[in-house]
């Protein structure tokens, strides 16, 4: 791949992102959904390695506990 191509290239949410059941999911500045890349750990941004690499997080907690 070239440098141009490179800087042009999109990347999109990654499709196992953990935010999904997450408790934190709904409280970004938009309270969009888990698809919002910001939530009330991450007012910002979400660390990229979660938000397109669908790493864990760390401060992920399940909605139930």
């Amino acid at each position: 791949m070239t440098r141009k191509e490179e800087i042009y290239k999109f990347t999109a949410m990654h499709e196992d992102i953990v935010c999904k059941t997450c408790k934190f999911r709904l409280t970004g500045r938009f309270r969009n959904d888990y698809q919002d890349s910001t939530c009330s750990k991450y007012p910002y941004n979400k660390p990229g390695s979660v938000y397109f690499k669908g790493l864990k997080c760390p401060e992920y907690v399940a909605m139930d506990e």
